[in-house]
């Protein structure tokens, strides 16, 4: 009986760990990613959010492929719905904000759409400065606006 025992708890361990190795990982995405097998991690990070659409990380890393610029499938809206998703699951993660922030600086369609973005990216660096006092992207930012404020307001008055 005792062997009968120790034979099914062997099987449902190992059993478990064939499982795990089989699914997908946010590292096994991160290894396709750095080989620069884009696709490949796209649809690995797509089963990771799959199985759990609460993992932030994965939404993250999801973002960084589709916006890649070697990526022949790149994807910026996409890539800011997925970003937008992590920050909603870690709303204080300095990554992502910093990651956003990136984002936000891309090229608009229109004057209207960068008037948003600029108080977006306003907003984010801010919230980033109080989270992080230390970090460079938004203190850029904000010292990129400061210098388009200076000038814009400059050329107005002379």
């Amino acid at each position: 009986m005792r062997h009968v025992l120790r034979l099914l708890v062997f099987g449902l361990v190992f059993a478990g760990s064939a499982v795990a190795q089989t699914s997908p990982t946010v590292e096994a995405a991160e290894d396709a990613y750095r080989d620069g097998r884009y696709g490949e991690a796209v649809r690995v990070l797509e089963a990771v959010i799959a199985a759990e659409p609460a993992r932030a990380e994965a939404h993250y890393l999801l973002a960084r492929v589709l916006r890649d610029e070697q990526n022949p499938g790149r994807d910026d809206d996409r890539a800011g719905r997925a970003l937008d998703r992590a920050l909603e699951l870690a709303p204080d993660n300095v990554v992502y904000l910093a990651a956003r922030l990136e984002h936000l600086r891309s090229r608009s369609s229109n004057f209207f759409q960068e008037l948003y973005r600029r108080q977006q990216r306003r907003s984010l660096a801010t919230q980033l400065i109080a989270l992080d006092p230390d970090n460079g992207v938004a203190h850029e930012e904000l010292g990129v606006q400061a210098l388009f404020d200076y000038y814009t307001y400059r050329n107005a008055i002379a």
